[in-house]
Parts: structure tokens; C-alpha cells; sequence
């Protein structure tokens, strides 16, 4: 995944987008550093791409391109500075089911936009490739539309063809696919998507963090970073506000520590995102949580913490 810098648009013409699929994409990304491309979506602020690294170049190739395309965005349209936020966002994806979601999910990204009402009325996708409908050579149809292709058990009597199976299953609606969403959505965060072995070896997180964070969005995805805030306030007898506020007072400077930590461990917010919640400095919540870490006190009320935020999911689900 590539955004735009503070989300902004990288795509303001059709023109771009061309310049990307038809010349820097294929060229850099694919013939050079041996990449094979399953998937893609051009958003207007953010770009999706499924690929496959046959070698050692993928961080290369994605940064060639995007390179490339910013210099070429930067001289249409006179703009200076960076063009895309950070580094590139990588998740890897176990092959099989996952691979049939995440396909799924990418396609579907400008009807969730209300860009469009079908995948295949986007032209800025990979989903017309499959269908036949738009000829992008470089994306490699033949590993996904196997997941799709008949089996020998048909259903009364007629299997549906590929082509058929794969489009019915891009156009299911996404309120089918709840929990899919969510755990996609939730892969971003952890680097990994796939079952549970699969993403204890390859997640961005420590185990034990892992397995918190996991039985936290699968008890009730909606136990966020407003519970966390409610149950630190209540454990260190403060309210928001003092959090919020300029108190320098022992237990508020506590509760700031292991929020800080609890958030992060739980990958319910990043230092950013909660600094930015508590109208606090980034690096001076850094600090707390590096002092919350080293202190077995407080380690241990973010262990308690954490329990009751996972018996707040339970109790929720």
C-alpha cells in the first residue's frame, strides 16, 4: 500500500494513472527487479498492490516506481516535496482463502468509495483484467483465477465457470463479508494476513502482544482506543481532561505512561494517533512509555489493563 503525503491526491488525471500502469509499473517494478503483480487498484489518494517478489527486489522495485511516478507528478503539476507518505505499507499474505479475500477486498476498494456500484465498472483496477475486459499484460491472472476455478463435486448437477465464480464473489456484498474487513483491516496493523500460525510467524509483534491484539478485534472489533482511555482513567482515579491537560501531578504522569504503552502493545493507536488524542509531544510520550516499560509496577497495571480490555470484548461479543 502507497498513500499520498498527509493524504493527498497522487492521481488528478486519467493521464496519471496511465503513466503509472502503462510505463512505470511494467517497466521498473516488473522487468527489472522480477516482480510479478496478481493484483492492483489506483485510488485517487492511495494505491493497492497484490505482488509476488521472485527475488530479493521488492522493497527496490516499489521504491523505483513510486520514485519515478513522484518525479514525474512533482514536474506536471510543479509541485516540490514528498509525494507519498513514508515508506510503502508491506503485509504478507498466506496463499489460498486469504489471497481470495484480499483480491476481493482490493477490487472492491471504489465501491466501498461509492465510486462506482461493481468492481467492474472501475477501470483503474485489476478486476477488469480478470474479466477480460481491459487488457493489462503484466498482471498475472492464472495463481488467483485457479482458487475460483470449478471443483469436481458440482452443485446440482453444474458448476459455475471461473470467470462466472470469480465475479460473483468480487460483487458479494461487503456487509457479508464483515469479519473478513476487519481482519483485513486488522492485518495492516499486524503485517500479517492469514490463520492464526501463519501470522504468529511473519506479524510486525511479539507474540504474547500478538495474541493480546488478536483476541481484542476477534472478541468485539469495536473496543478501541476510547475504552483504553476509560479503564486507564478509572485504574489512576484521573479523568481525560487531566490527561489531556498540562497536570504534572505523579498519577496523571502514570496513567499518560501506560496508556502509552497499553496502546501500542495492543496496536490500538500509534505514539502519533495518541499524541494527537492527548494534545501531547510524540517524543515526550515515547519517553513515558520507554519509562512505563522499565518499571515492573507499571508493567503490571498494563498487564491488568490489558485483561480488562479483553473482558470488556468477551463480555461484548
Amino acid at each position: 500500500m502507497l498513500r499520498g503525503n498527509g493524504g493527498q491526491p497522487i492521481f488528478l488525471e486519467d493521464s496519471d494513472r496511465v503513466r503509472l500502469c502503462l510505463l512505470i509499473l511494467i517497466q521498473y517494478a516488473i522487468e527489472m527487479h522480477d516482480i510479478i503483480v496478481h493484483g492492483f487498484c489506483l485510488m485517487r489518494n492511495h494505491i493497492h498492490l497484490l505482488v509476488e517478489p521472485t527475488t530479493s527486489g521488492l522493497s527496490a522495485g516499489i521504491q523505483s516506481f513510486a520514485s519515478r511516478y513522484a518525479q514525474y507528478f512533482n514536474r506536471k503539476y510543479k509541485r516540490r516535496g514528498h509525494l507519498f507518505q513514508d515508506r510503502y505499507k508491506g503485509v504478507i499474505v498466506q496463499h489460498g482463502v486469504y489471497f481470495r479475500r484480499l483480491i476481493r477486498y482490493i477490487h472492491r476498494n471504489p465501491v466501498r468509495a461509492r465510486m462506482v456500484n461493481h468492481p467492474e465498472e472501475y477501470r483503474w483496477s485489476s478486476h477488469r483484467a480478470y474479466l477480460g475486459l481491459d487488457a493489462f499484460t503484466w498482471v498475472s491472472k492464472d495463481w488467483i483465477l485457479a482458487l475460483f476455478a470449478p471443483s469436481e463435486t458440482e452443485v446440482d448437477g453444474e458448476a459455475p465457470d471461473t470467470l462466472t465464480a470469480f465475479n460473483t464473489y468480487g460483487n458479494a456484498d461487503d456487509a457479508d463479508a464483515k469479519d473478513q474487513l476487519e481482519t483485513i483491516h486488522r492485518s495492516s496493523k499486524l503485517g500479517a494476513f492469514g490463520d492464526l500460525e501463519f501470522v504468529k510467524r511473519f506479524a510486525d509483534a511479539e507474540v504474547d502482544e500478538l495474541e493480546l491484539f488478536i483476541r481484542l478485534a476477534d472478541g468485539n472489533p469495536q473496543v478501541g482506543l476510547p475504552d483504553l482511555i476509560r479503564v486507564t482513567c478509572e485504574q489512576f482515579k484521573v479523568s481525560e481532561e487531566q490527561l489531556c491537560g498540562a497536570s504534572r501531578d505523579a498519577a496523571v504522569v502514570r496513567a499518560r505512561a501506560v496508556l502509552a504503552l497499553v496502546a501500542t502493545r495492543t496496536k490500538l493507536a500509534s505514539l502519533s494517533s495518541l499524541a494527537e488524542r492527548l494534545s501531547r509531544d510524540h517524543s515526550s510520550l515515547s519517553r513515558l512509555r520507554s519509562k512505563a516499560q522499565s518499571d515492573s509496577r507499571l508493567t503490571q497495571v498494563a498487564d491488568e489493563l490489558c485483561n480488562r480490555l479483553v473482558a470488556i470484548a468477551t463480555s461484548s461479543a
